[in-house]
């Protein structure tokens, strides 16, 4: 038993080693707020299963109040994931009492040791950020959650990321902000008389110094044959998807291209596999990402 209680405290190191190394610090009022009977492992897991027997994706927490295992937690980008993607790895006890747990960090989440955080303590702040009863604390946990990824990133190039994502029919802007920003389509299948929709999501753009990112992207369309198909649209115009200030609250938030490609084929087109290749360039560090996707004209 003292050796699984170990293994425990291990997993949700800076929930529990906060509760310890750093005052408590009270910052509302906390008896309508729910809160464990006790702190204490094992027991304060399973009070906190009596609540929470699965986190918000559905899946069941493990003995450790884990819903996902070490071995993919280590594999998350944490340093420029939003709150919204990180707040799934949360553990049972933060996604039970994001307010009670979130009492117990400090005013200044500068005061907070990197090295003495993991990637589901990180998760811990983003779920707070999103779901603690009391306004105030999820403004401070989104905040603290800012403060963390900034000093993760410090001294390092930003992580580029960019998706090219295609869709049936014509899609309007409300409707491409609630698909998922990674989301690829490898390949596609459309007949004469249907429309198909690009348009494109990025983030981790690099900034000039008066904070500005520019986004652009071109679209290269190859016939069946293989040979360069221009009728669709120019191979060498720079389709703009995101300029402008990028405020550091926003630097790891996905953007998404406002203005749309769509695109049909006419019945003169052949029948065949089309390969459409967007290459997506951040102007100020010069770097690309390409994403191929083949359309199949039946």
């Amino acid at each position: 038993m003292k050796r699984g209680c170990q293994l425990i405290a291990v997993a949700m190191v800076l929930v529990f080693i906060l509760l310890f190394v750093y005052p408590f610090k009270e910052t509302y009022a906390t008896s309508d707020l729910p809160e464990p009977a006790t702190w204490a492992f094992p027991d304060v897991i399973e009070c906190a299963r009596k609540i929470a027997p699965r986190n918000i994706e559905g899946r069941i927490f493990d003995q450790l109040g884990l819903a996902y295992s070490r071995s993919e937690v280590k594999k998350l980008p944490i340093a420029t994931m939003s709150s919204d993607d990180l707040q799934k790895y949360a553990d049972i006890v933060t996604t039970a009492y994001p307010d009670a747990v979130f009492r117990q960090f400090p005013v200044s989440c500068k005061e907070i040791p990197i090295d003495q955080m993991n990637e589901t303590s990180i998760a811990n702040i983003a779920y707070v950020a999103h779901n603690a009863i009391d306004k105030s604390t999820r403004e401070r946990a989104e905040s603290c959650l800012k403060e963390i990824q900034k000093r993760l990133t410090k001294g390092h190039p930003n992580t580029f990321e960019a998706n090219a994502i295609w869709l049936k029919g014509e899609v309007t802007l409300e409707e491409r902000k609630k698909k998922d920003p990674r989301a690829t389509v490898d390949e596609l299948e459309i007949g004469n008389d249907q429309v198909v929709t690009l348009y494109v999501t990025y983030r981790g753009a690099a900034r000039d110094k008066m904070n500005r990112s520019t986004i652009s992207y071109r679209l290269n369309v190859f016939k069946p044959d293989g040979k360069p198909f221009n009728d669709l649209l120019d191979p060498d115009t720079e389709n703009v998807c995101g300029e402008g200030v990028v405020p550091d609250e926003h630097m790891h938030d996905w953007g998404i291209s406002r203005d749309a490609v769509a695109l049909s084929f006419s019945k003169e087109d052949d029948q065949g596999i089309y390969t459409f290749k967007v290459i997506i360039k951040d102007h100020i560090s010069g770097e690309e990402v390409t994403r191929v996707t083949k359309i199949i004209l039946k």
